[in-house]
């Protein structure tokens, strides 16, 4: 008799985790609507250096789920697509391996997952800092692309749409961007579950949270580009929900490059490169974001400073309306 297919594909990425992983399984073994028939779980290691590879193969539920160790660096977009490619499931979720899911997580999805009605489940969250464990952002997220948070682990998609949306693989940052976009390019329908079921960590160390990475901010240009490239720039100008998006990552990214060191060249320079996308999405158009008035207004003040190349009072005045 033939293997029915699995519910769900949840793929674990994995670098220097040690800390963290077991957390990061336990949290989805450990729910009341866990079974390896239904649930299928794939760890993929991108070449830890640290002990993250022994405590999985250590875990006593290490025989409900497959491990694959990258023979090189994919970064995390191409180890969630090597997951991907494994996965069996009906749908599909990701997780960080030093993040976990909600107690409740699989019990919220389960009706959308079992009536197949929907192409993308997009769920809340909350951030929490490591060490203390205190919750200090809980989300709102919407079904407009600009409302979502661009994120792949907020997400549960159906395998056939993950697998026409993969992820960028050239070790690019800022990956779930892209992803997002492309999911919702070739998405018809999709639904909001308004439970937050998903903690993320932030901790010195990770990826996402460089702060001397001032170089990696660049890589949101990248993304943008090789997106235009794909479905053309009048696509996103004629779109109020993508230039929301980008107007909202090219000003996160460009007041994080320079406010690392307003005084540093390197920041100057992909400042710049970012200032040039920002120019070119919004040719001809009043940039919006999607907030309200006063951050409106705010936004695009701080945006003509650097036009200017006034970094030092652009970054004066974001400290004082922080």
């Amino acid at each position: 008799m033939k293997n029915k297919m699995p519910i769900l594909s949840i793929i674990i990425t994995s670098k220097n985790t040690e800390k963290y992983i077991a957390q990061s399984v336990d949290s989805i073994v450990s729910q009341k609507f866990y079974s390896p028939e239904k649930i299928e779980i794939i760890v993929v290691d991108d070449l830890s250096d640290d002990n993250t590879i022994n405590v999985i193969e250590n875990l006593s539920s290490r025989k409900y789920f497959k491990v694959i160790q990258n023979n090189h660096s994919c970064g995390p977009g191409g180890s969630r697509n090597i997951g991907l490619r494994e996965a069996t499931g009906r749908y599909v979720a990701y997780l960080d391996g030093d993040d976990f899911f909600s107690d409740n997580y699989l019990s919220a999805l389960y009706p959308y997952l079992e009536e197949t009605k929907y192409e993308i489940l997009v769920f809340n969250y909350s951030r929490f800092h490591d060490g203390d464990n205190r919750v200090y952002e809980k989300s709102n997220v919407g079904v407009e692309i600009d409302t979502q948070y661009t994120a792949a682990w907020n997400k549960v998609v159906k395998r056939s749409l993950a697998l026409k949306s993969l992820f960028l693989e050239d070790n690019v940052k800022w990956e779930d961007v892209y992803y997002t976009v492309v999911l919702n390019m070739n998405s018809k329908s999709i639904n909001l579950i308004p439970e937050s079921l998903y903690f993320y960590r932030r901790r010195m160390g990770s990826l996402s949270y460089d702060h001397n990475d001032i170089q990696g901010h660049e890589d949101i240009v990248r993304i943008f580009q090789s997106l235009v490239s794909k479905y053309s720039l009048h696509v996103f100008k004629e779109s109020s929900e993508l230039r929301k998006l980008f107007n909202k990552q090219f000003f996160a990214h460009a007041i994080l490059a320079i406010g690392s060191n307003p005084n540093d060249m390197v920041a100057h320079n992909v400042t710049t490169k970012i200032l040039r996308s920002f120019r070119v999405l919004n040719s001809k158009k009043i940039p919006i974001y999607g907030t309200g008035l006063i951050r409106f207004i705010k936004n695009n003040f701080i945006m003509a400073l650097l036009k200017i190349k006034l970094y030092s009072l652009a970054n004066a005045i974001l400290k004082l309306t922080q």
